[in-house]
């Protein structure tokens, strides 16, 4: 038996090869191959198992591969279309699909009823015909979609902007809690420890129980210094991100959040029982 790429006598039962520079040298020679869509000659290293000479040719390889020959719905000329994106109806250009008719077959289309004006309404079938189905959200407009989505319905609802939350955000008292809150951890971000430098975005205090569940616990002792925590604005952010799930009435889920940022979760436990001291 003889060496695939110098030709010397190898013994029997071994690799094919004599050594491993001989292994690396023939499967980085150059192979001549013939692409199956456009018929030209292309050079590729041995180790390439690649069958086409460019995406071009391997997204459109005719009916025998990914793509298929089919016919314009507008003007009825014969184009090659990809096999993952034939649909309901196919159109060689833009032009084409935005000149169609729009489409006249009953079966096609699916009647929902919006969610938010209860006006009914028809889409086109495909994922819609699930939604009518399952009973799911849909909407006739964008206009529809923001108008639904505002208040307590928004996935970031956390009470709004009432008298009640300006005060005590403008509050003078708000100030001095939070410096101390900063000054107490150093001003060391709880979850990633970074150390607040000068030139760098000041640091925020976040509640660990959210202000309005706080309130609820124990009027009046939401802003604590127990129930206050040092954060980066970064992490500050995404501690506010996982609160929808609190905000829906998902605690494990909130819980199961903040474990994945890496909150200091004895601190939660903390304040819980601490608010169970101040209002059993």
């Amino acid at each position: 038996m003889r060496c695939k790429a110098c030709g010397e006598r190898v013994e029997r039962g071994s690799n094919r090869f004599c050594n491993k520079e001989c292994y690396v040298a023939f499967h980085r020679s150059q192979t001549i191959r013939i692409c199956p869509t456009c018929g030209s000659e292309f050079s590729r290293p041995r180790c390439q198992k690649q069958t086409f000479c460019s995406m071009k040719c391997v997204q459109y390889t005719g009916s025998a591969g990914r793509g298929r020959m089919t016919n314009c719905a507008q003007c009825g000329v014969r184009f090659q279309r990809h096999i993952t994106k034939i649909g309901y109806r196919e159109f060689c250009s833009v032009a084409c699909a935005r000149k169609a008719p729009p489409i006249l077959d009953p079966a096609a289309w699916v009647t929902l009823t919006c969610t938010n004006c209860g006006e009914s309404f028809k889409r086109s079938r495909g994922t819609n015909r699930f939604k009518a189905k399952a009973g799911l959200k849909a909407f006739c407009s964008n206009r529809c979609v923001t108008q639904f989505h505002r208040g307590d319905k928004h996935g970031l609802w956390k009470g709004g902007r009432s008298p009640v939350n300006n005060k005590r955000i403008q509050a003078p008292g708000w100030k001095a809690k939070a410096m101390a809150a900063r000054e107490r951890d150093e001003f060391k971000c709880g979850i990633c420890a970074i150390q607040w430098k000068k030139g760098m975005p000041v640091f925020h205090v976040d509640h660990v129980v959210p202000h309005i569940l706080a309130e609820q616990l124990a009027a009046g002792h939401a802003d604590d210094p127990q129930n206050l925590l040092t954060l980066c604005p970064s992490h500050h952010g995404r501690k506010a991100g996982a609160e929808r799930s609190l905000n829906r009435g998902d605690r494990l889920r909130w819980e199961e959040r903040l474990r994945g940022l890496g909150y200091p979760m004895e601190r939660v436990a903390a304040s819980f029982d601490y608010f169970r001291t101040v209002n059993p």
